[in-house]
């Protein structure tokens, strides 16, 4: 969970720099995919994370139901309650450790960012935040690798699988320095569905403490 954390939650400015030079498909691939989530305002899927850590030599795999609302909500939201929840209103976020009973909140800073959710919450743009290639090119879909312009400690690598019929993001990877690697998939996507911004609000669970560091 603390992984995942630290990738999610990655409170990090990215300044804007231009554009990197890139061959015409993968610019067509990009600029479709920009486009096509500038178009969303919300998606609700369900998703399967494949956490692999390195120095253990082992993957853990969790389910769960994910939420993205523009501008800046999210939340993470797993079968089993034993796993607890990630979540944010934008304004803050909220970490929920069953372990401890208690709920983690942190103020969003203004201009950081979260690199697994700032693109699908429409607060990133891959142009600007990312050198883009095509890592490969499936029957059904793109798979993008993308390397942040500014480098942060926890990210390596990310890459975006891209379904070609609907232009969704079906699959991230994060990879760190260390050879952790976080897969998420995502499955049964509703686009632009009603979600009251109640979801994402701070919902202690009974008998929990909240914790602000």
């Amino acid at each position: 969970m603390r992984t995942f954390l630290s990738i999610c939650l990655l409170l990090f400015s990215i300044a804007v720099f231009p554009a990197p030079s890139w061959s015409a498909s993968v610019e067509g691939i990009v600029e479709r995919l920009q486009k096509k989530y500038e178009s969303i305002s919300s998606i609700e899927a369900s998703f399967t994370q494949d956490v692999y850590t390195a120095a253990l030599k082992r993957s853990e795999v969790n389910e769960g139901r994910v939420f993205f609302k523009k501008p800046g909500k999210w939340k993470w939201l797993y079968n089993d309650p034993a796993r607890g929840y990630f979540s944010s209103d934008s304004k803050k976020v909220w970490v929920y450790e069953p372990d401890f009973n208690q709920v983690v909140e942190k103020d969003v800073d203004a201009g950081s960012h979260g690199i697994t959710t700032d693109f699908l919450t429409g607060v990133g743009n891959l142009k600007r935040d990312f050198a883009v290639k095509l890592a490969e090119e499936r029957g059904s879909s793109w798979v993008l690798e993308l390397t942040p312009l500014i480098p942060l400690p926890n990210v390596k690598k990310l890459l975006l699988e891209v379904d070609k019929s609907s232009l969704l993001v079906v699959k991230t990877v994060v990879t760190d320095p260390f050879g952790n690697k976080i897969e998420v998939s995502f499955r049964d996507l509703k686009i632009n569905p009603r979600i009251d911004d109640s979801v994402f609000a701070l919902k202690p669970p009974k008998g929990s403490i909240v914790v602000r560091p």
